[in-house]
C-alpha cells in the first residue's frame, strides 16, 4: 500500500501513557515508511503535564498536527441506560463498560473530524492509523509499503468472536467511515440487534445454557465493519496486551488457546501466532482484581522478547 502520508489517530483516555509510550514508539511508529502526522483527542482530565512530556517524547518521531482535550459529553447525553434492556443486569459493571465505549467512541469521532480538518488544508493521507493510547506493544508491526492497499485489523482479542476494538488502518476514506461507529450503534445496530441472542453472543458456538446476554463492543464492532462498511478483515501480526497498571498487562486472547465452552474454541478473526504466544505465556501471572484477565496477564518489566 502507499504510504507516502500516513496519519495517526489517537483516542480514549490516557491510561498508563508514558508506560505504553516506550512499546509505541518501538513497534509502532519507528516501524512506519514515513514519518507520520499525528492528531488525537482526549478526556479533558488527562490534559496534565506528565502526559504532555509524554506528547513530547513522540513529538520526536511525529508530526503532531492536532492534540484535544475536551470533556466528556454528559451522560444525559450518551446514556448507556437507553441500551440496557437487554444486557445481563446481575453484572453491575456492564453498564459501566458500555458508558466507556461510548465515550471511546465520542474520542474517536472527535479524532475523525481532526482528520478531515487537516485533510481539507494539506490533501487526503494515503495511509490512516487508529489506536487506543493504552496498548503494550509486544512485537513489531510489518512493512506497510509491502502490503497491498485494504482495511486491516488485529487478530487476537476478538471477544465472542467480534472484532478487535483497539488498533486499525486503512485508507483515508476506510477510515473515516470507522471511527464513526458511536453514530452506527444507537441509530442502526441497538434498534436491530439487541434483541437478537445470536448476536448479543456467537450462537453458533456458545451453548443456549450460557447465553446470559451481555455487552460486548467487539460484536458491534464486526457489525459495523462486515455488515455495514462492507470491509474485509485483512489482518496483522502485530501484537500487543491492554495495560491495567504500569506494570501489568493483558496477554493476547486467541480462541485457540484461551476459548473454552462458554466462548466457543474457534473464531475465524483470530491470527494465531504460536510462537509469540509460547513465548509470553511463560510470562503468564494470575491477575489480581482490577488487573486481571480470565486468560492472564505478565509483568512487562520481565519481558524478554
Amino acid at each position: 500500500m502507499k504510504c507516502d502520508r500516513i496519519l495517526i489517530c489517537m483516542s480514549s483516555k490516557l491510561r498508563f501513557f508514558d508506560t505504553s509510550m516506550g512499546s509505541f514508539l518501538d513497534n509502532v511508529v519507528k516501524q512506519l515508511p514515513s514519518v507520520p502526522d499525528f492528531v488525537g483527542h482526549f478526556p479533558a482530565q488527562d490534559e496534565t503535564v506528565e502526559n504532555y512530556k509524554t506528547f513530547m517524547r513522540l513529538s520526536k518521531y511525529v508530526k503532531i498536527q492536532r492534540l484535544v482535550f475536551e470533556k466528556d459529553m454528559a451522560p444525559s447525553q450518551f446514556s448507556p441506560e437507553k441500551f440496557t434492556d437487554n444486557i445481563n443486569k446481575g453484572k453491575v459493571n456492564q453498564t459501566r463498560t458500555m458508558l466507556g465505549n461510548f465515550y471511546q467512541w465520542h474520542n474517536m469521532k472527535r479524532c475523525a473530524d481532526l482528520k478531515k480538518e487537516c485533510e481539507d488544508i494539506h490533501g487526503k493521507y494515503d495511509l490512516v492509523i487508529w489506536c487506543r493510547p493504552d496498548l503494550y506493544y509486544f512485537n513489531k508491526l510489518e512493512d506497510l509499503s509491502k502490503l497491498p492497499t485494504g482495511f486491516y485489523t488485529i487478530g487476537h482479542d476478538n471477544h465472542l468472536c467480534g472484532l478487535n476494538d483497539r488498533f486499525d488502518l486503512g485508507t483515508s476514506d476506510q477510515m473515516q467511515k470507522r471511527m464513526n461507529i458511536g453514530g452506527y450503534f444507537v441509530n442502526e445496530w441497538y434498534p436491530k440487534y439487541s434483541s437478537d441472542m445470536n448476536v448479543l453472543f456467537s450462537g453458533k458456538n456458545v451453548p443456549d445454557k450460557n447465553k446470559n446476554p451481555q455487552w460486548n463492543a467487539e460484536i458491534v464492532t464486526r457489525h459495523f465493519i462486515q455488515k455495514k462498511l462492507m470491509l474485509k478483515t485483512n489482518k496483522l501480526k502485530l501484537c500487543f496486551g491492554k495495560l491495567r497498571s504500569d506494570n501489568i498487562a493483558t496477554l493476547p486472547y486467541w480462541f485457540e488457546v484461551h476459548g473454552n465452552d462458554y466462548t466457543g474454541k474457534v473464531c475465524d478473526e483470530d491470527l494465531f501466532q504460536k510462537d509469540l504466544y509460547e513465548k509470553l505465556n511463560s510470562y503468564k501471572k494470575q491477575g489480581k482484581g482490577y488487573e486481571g484477565a480470565s486468560w492472564g496477564v505478565l509483568d512487562i518489566n520481565e519481558l524478554k522478547l
